[in-house]
């Protein structure tokens, strides 16, 4: 059965050197060949301020794609090979590793209203997880309940749960096979010590389920604070 959610490529990447304006310069030319594809519909830059759990990347990027099958056609395809090539020699990719690249369907997105003071920032909470428990409907009640909790007391603006894009392939093979769960959660909030928000997002999920089923034995692969650097689209 074909996937037809929207999906996002994950590249997470390290800075070798430092020299973090030469690799945002590298990242601007590298996404703007990129967006030559017609698969790809845009991309967002973040750079993790705050280490909150595992080793977090320096950055990370969100490609946006309207399916799985896109972004094959995308990863494939010529255009992005020529793209590839091109950025692969260009001065300050010596400088960057790639520490993670996963694809990722969306599976809740979810919005409230802002906070109505203007002056305070806001910032993405980023967490991957991974669960042994295999993705259902009933986990994806038990979640959308417990960012609603979330919301009540902290300043929750919106939400989005990525659900990796092979893990989500199998289970709609066999529903009933035991596998585990790779998860991509991005909260963004307004104001607020991350610290204090990570220890609250920790607690809610470790609550049993009021709604579906909870993800069970939750390990968390890197949590951060993380900061808007560029964003792209076509």
């Amino acid at each position: 059965m074909p996937l037809h959610s929207p999906t996002i490529n994950l590249v997470c990447t390290r800075s070798l050197d430092g020299n973090h304006i030469a690799l945002q310069r590298w990242y601007a030319d590298h996404v703007h060949l990129l967006l030559a594809t017609p698969e790809l519909q845009q991309a967002q830059l973040f750079r993790c301020t705050q280490p909150l759990a595992g080793q977090p990347p320096d950055y990370f990027c969100m490609y946006a794609f309207a399916s799985v099958e896109a972004f094959e056609a995308f990863e494939h395809g010529k255009p992005k090979q020529q793209a590839t090539e091109l950025t692969h020699a260009a001065i300050g990719r010596s400088s960057i590793e790639i520490v993670q690249r996963t694809q990722y369907v969306r599976k809740l997105h979810r919005q409230w209203p802002a906070p109505s003071s203007p002056s305070d920032p806001t910032w993405r909470l980023a967490v991957c997880l991974q669960s042994a428990s295999s993705w259902t409907l009933a986990t994806e009640r038990w979640l959308a309940d417990q960012l609603q909790a979330l919301r009540a007391c902290t300043p929750l603006i919106a939400a989005q749960v990525y659900v990796q894009a092979s893990v989500q392939a199998r289970a709609q093979v066999d529903e009933q096979q035991d596998q585990t769960t790779s998860c991509f959660i991005v909260l963004d909030l307004a104001g607020c010590d991350a610290q204090s928000i990570w220890s609250l997002l920790q607690d809610q999920l470790a609550q049993s389920a009021l709604y579906g089923q909870a993800l069970s034995s939750l390990r968390f692969d890197w949590a951060a604070k993380a900061s808007w650097q560029q964003s792209w689209r076509r």
